[in-house]
């Protein structure tokens, strides 16, 4: 039956549960070889099979490697950084608040939570298209783009764990070839918790997020059962409400005719800001500013050409 001289040998042990099967040669009926089963209250046994279970049995180790390229989830992670090129100095970074996702370098803002959450599901999605190196030298890291400071470094993203290591993911060079007919290429990636290297086809606008797709849309971010106090300037006159339990009221009442303000008229046009969204930033980042330029601090220059020196109302939430 060519069992002394088998082909393969399978395994399977478990609870309660071990049992090998050992495959020999062809039988002389087409389609079908002999092997050996052993383990289990019965004897060892010689059968028959169809030769299309050894062909399984063969599958290639690489076919059953986890191919999940990102393994985290919002739930499990304080923050993240970007760092585009690989480079500490133009990092992105964000953490997570009580009040949402913040972003905190280069200049503070409002991150979007469903624009962050959106991008994290985007990489949990990504796969692995073929798995490159198990043990890569590092003269090999530096020809995949995943060295420290390699110039065809792509990103390096980073995702600080509530509970053990930081999660770091390298986006190196793109594979020759592999952005024919216009394509997003495939890239070269390494994870920190496997540290292999492999290629995975995304869009780059995954990979490599603009960090400012993730900030929030709202013009001012608030709710509208959150501010205390309103204050409006304008040239004609001024407005000053403070929330006293559940009732507006007006600062400086004697200069209107009753005290208490129309609450649902308040909430209205508290509303209305709360809904507010960015149609477009006014100064328009070009290609060779660096992310977040738009949200440096404003100039007195700045501020003159926008028309913010004499603006028109001064609105003040708190």
């Amino acid at each position: 039956f060519g069992l002394d001289a088998f082909v393969l040998t399978l395994s399977i042990e478990g609870q309660n549960l071990a049992r090998t099967l050992t495959i020999g040669k062809d039988t002389p009926w087409p389609d079908g070889v002999y092997a050996r089963v052993e383990g289990g209250a019965k004897p060892s046994t010689i059968v028959a099979i169809e030769d299309d279970l050894p062909d399984a049995a063969r599958r290639p180790v690489e076919q059953f490697r986890l191919r999940q390229v990102v393994h985290v989830s919002e739930s499990a992670i304080s923050g993240f950084e970007i760092l585009p090129g690989g480079r500490e100095a133009d990092a992105v970074a964000a953490q997570l608040e009580p009040a949402g996702w913040m972003l905190t370098r280069p200049h503070r803002t409002l991150g979007g939570s469903e624009e962050v959450s959106a991008w994290i599901e985007d990489l949990k999605q990504i796969r692995v298209e073929k798995f490159v190196d198990d043990a890569p030298t590092p003269e090999k890291l530096v020809q995949y783009g995943l060295a420290d400071g390699a110039k065809n470094a792509a990103a390096i993203l980073r995702f600080p764990r509530r509970e053990g290591k930081t999660l770091e993911v390298r986006v190196g060079a793109a594979v020759p070839g592999s952005d024919a007919m216009g394509a997003a290429p495939e890239r070269y990636l390494m994870v920190s918790d496997e540290p292999f290297v492999y290629t995975a086809k995304a869009g780059d606008g995954t990979l490599l997020r603009d960090p400012e797709a993730l900030r929030a849309d709202a013009v001012l971010a608030l709710s509208e059962t959150k501010p205390t106090e309103i204050r409006i300037e304008r040239k004609e006159d001024s407005l000053h409400l403070r929330k006293q339990g559940e009732q507006w009221m007006f600062v400086g009442a004697e200069q209107r005719p009753t005290r208490r303000a129309d609450d649902i008229q308040v909430a209205r046009w508290l509303a209305q800001w709360t809904g507010l969204r960015f149609r477009e930033s006014a100064h328009k980042r070009r290609a060779s500013d660096k992310a977040f330029a738009a949200l440096a601090p404003l100039t007195d220059a700045a501020r003159k050409k926008w028309g913010l020196t004499d603006p028109v109302a001064t609105i003040t939430l708190t």
